[in-house]
């Protein structure tokens, strides 16, 4: 089966890359292992069901043995009485133990039958409780994972909100260090006195 999949794959020209050639190398190789595992199901079911037959065959064959074996001992029973009365009367005790026999076994199969149930039911139940815990734990792992993922996002934004925050108290010192400078050059200049401009006196004035 895996040389059938491996004939339906296109042929692979000399100039094609090679990642080409890989993809088509690991779809066969996947095609083939595919092939090989339905083959392996099918004859493991072929394998069981022949089982389950030659299980009831033999079961068949037991019970055969048993009519058989019960029918002997029945006529050996009979043989050995003249009267018919007699006879009859054996017949009739056999009856009655074949019939308590029948009954005992019906009560003890449907006791089975109902303790199979039973356990099926439970099997089921456990079935059912053991999907409800594999998808909680697969939502736990996805709310767990968005968690994380969601915790990271917060943590690099706090640590940008900290850069943006820190540049912005460093040029509102600048600015603040600007305006100080500005005020106490405005002060300085008020402080110091205005120049008064040189008087020329003339010597005929004196």
């Amino acid at each position: 089966m895996a040389t059938v999949a491996h004939q339906h794959l296109p042929s692979v020209a000399p100039s094609r890359p090679t990642s080409n050639r890989s993809m088509e190398t690991s779809r066969s190789a996947s095609a083939s292992t595919s092939a090989s595992m339905q083959q392996k199901q099918i004859q493991a079911k072929i394998a069981q069901l022949e089982l389950d037959a030659a299980g009831d065959k033999e079961q068949e064959l037991e019970i055969e043995r048993e009519v058989k074996k019960a029918n002997r001992e029945l006529s050996s029973m009979l043989s050995n009485m003249d009267a018919p009365l007699s006879r009859l009367e054996a017949l009739q005790r056999k009856y009655t133990e074949l019939l308590q026999d029948m009954k005992r076994t019906e009560r003890e199969y449907q006791k089975a039958k109902k303790r199979g149930d039973q356990l099926q039911k439970e099997k089921d139940a456990q079935r059912t409780e053991l999907n409800r815990v594999t998808a909680m734990k697969d939502k736990l792992e996805k709310i767990s994972r968005d968690f994380t993922k969601e915790n990271k996002r917060l943590k690099d934004e706090l640590q940008n909100l900290k850069a943006t925050e820190s540049r912005a108290r460093e040029d509102l010192h600048e600015r603040l260090e600007r305006m100080v400078a500005d005020v106490e050059d405005c002060i300085t200049a008020q402080d110091q006195p205005e120049s008064q401009p040189p008087i020329d006196i003339e010597l005929d004035e004196l």
